[in-house]
């Protein structure tokens, strides 16, 4: 059973009318596999009309036309592809192609060999050094406008250039180092440009060994690791009113707005000194979380947010909300510091609990600079930092009984 992928969406694809010509872009490669049958996946980032053929070779392109050795192959949409959806291409390593060699498999259409005819006929991807190109062509080593490409090295002349395809690596080409077998996209963060981050190295995982990398259970493997639907195309709404309440020292309670027709949520919060520490899968109707002992701890300072799960894809992350677990005082349980808000312009309130005997409060920069320095009895002190440096500044609340030390964020 093929493993979900699903990419976070955050940014949006225009989908263009049936007859329009697609460019370089629109469609774009989430995978390389040179192990086993050896395949390649792509994902369309605009509707792809019905009755397209796009092209495909390992022949190197020399910045006017391709060289001779490798093979050409050639996929058809049969019926018009939607926007998000992911195509694999498998069986392309098929020796010394003649007349009668099956033809590449498609997930989604239909895939051939554009042709079997000596010298174009040497099949296989290497993961020593490879580079396939994908295009639009008036015939199969023709090309007319260049859609995408991916190299498992730097793109050059004994690989493949760029030079005179209209591409870019790094934009709407794939580079990735390495020499690696397999080599899957994957992330949960989108940049404002969903094909430039396909096209980001860093957004890439890889397998590499002797034997056959495609099948033996370490991510990522070809085809089950890829990627099912790119979740650039989500009509999934982000969260919102994000709340947190029933603040202790070492809980909170975490709500947001249901979003009509979501399956479920991610929540994920971090201690904005340590780090992420925790993100986990809410079930669909479930708004709220506790968040108790062990996650958070007296006086720190945590950023949280939330996304939706809905049928194809994921939502955007919401934006973040931030609390701050309260310190504990001398006088029970319920004698709890507060500093609000946190994040602040400099303007905040402490408050104190009324068994609480007079405090001094003292806030430096991190470096032990003295910022502000004065004495607060119980209930609410507003405090005013006339400070030209935003950044965290350390809160130290002591009394004869107890100190604590609380960071705070001057924006």
């Amino acid at each position: 059973m093929r493993k979900t992928i699903l990419a976070l969406t955050a940014c949006i694809s225009m989908i263009l009318p049936a007859h329009a010509q697609l460019s370089a872009g629109s469609l774009m490669f989430v995978a390389f596999n040179a192990d086993g049958t050896d395949g390649v996946a792509f994902a369309a980032l605009e509707d792809v009309p019905a009755g397209t053929i796009i092209y495909f070779t390992d022949n190197e392109w020399d910045g006017s036309s391709f060289n001779t050795g490798e093979t050409y192959w050639q996929w058809s949409s049969g019926s018009t592809l939607t926007a998000g959806s992911v195509v694999i291409i498998e069986g392309i390593d098929q020796g010394t192609l003649n007349g009668s060699s099956p033809n590449p498999t498609a997930s989604v259409g239909s895939c051939s060999w554009s042709t079997t005819s000596s010298p174009d006929n040497n099949s296989g991807l290497s993961a020593s050094g490879e580079a396939v190109y994908m295009y639009l062509a008036a015939s199969y080593n023709m090309p007319t406008t260049f859609i995408s490409a991916i190299a498992t090295g730097n793109f050059n002349p004994s690989l493949g250039e760029l030079t005179g395809t209209g591409l870019t690596e790094g934009v709407n080409a794939i580079q990735v180092l390495g020499n690696s077998d397999v080599i899957i996209f994957y992330t949960d963060v989108f940049g404002a440009d969903c094909v430039e981050t396909i096209a980001t190295e860093g957004n890439w995982v890889e397998d590499n060994g002797s034997g056959d990398q495609s099948n033996d259970g370490n991510y990522p493997d070809f085809p089950a690791d890829v990627i099912d639907f790119l979740g650039c195309i989500c009509s999934c709404e982000t969260p919102v009113g994000l709340t947190a309440s029933a603040i202790t020292p070492y809980s909170a309670t975490l709500s947001w707005t249901a979003v009509a027709g979501a399956t479920g949520y991610v929540i994920q919060y971090e201690n904005e000194l340590t780090g992420p520490n925790y993100r986990g899968k809410i079930s669909d109707g479930t708004t709220s979380v506790n968040v108790g002992a062990g996650k958070i701890q007296p006086g720190n300072s945590y950023v949280w947010g939330v996304k939706a799960r809905c049928a194809d894809c994921y939502s955007d992350w919401s934006e973040p909300s931030y609390f701050t677990s309260p310190m504990r005082l001398a006088g029970g349980d319920d004698a709890v510091a507060l500093i609000f808000p946190n994040p602040s312009n400099g303007q905040m309130t402490i408050q104190l609990p009324e068994s609480n005997a007079e405090t001094m409060i003292m806030i430096t920069d991190l470096s032990g600079k003295m910022v502000l320095s004065q004495s607060v009895g119980a209930g609410e002190t507003a405090v005013q930092l006339n400070i030209a440096v935003p950044g965290m500044y350390q809160v130290l609340i002591s009394s004869n009984e107890s100190s604590f030390i609380q960071k705070v964020i001057v924006q």
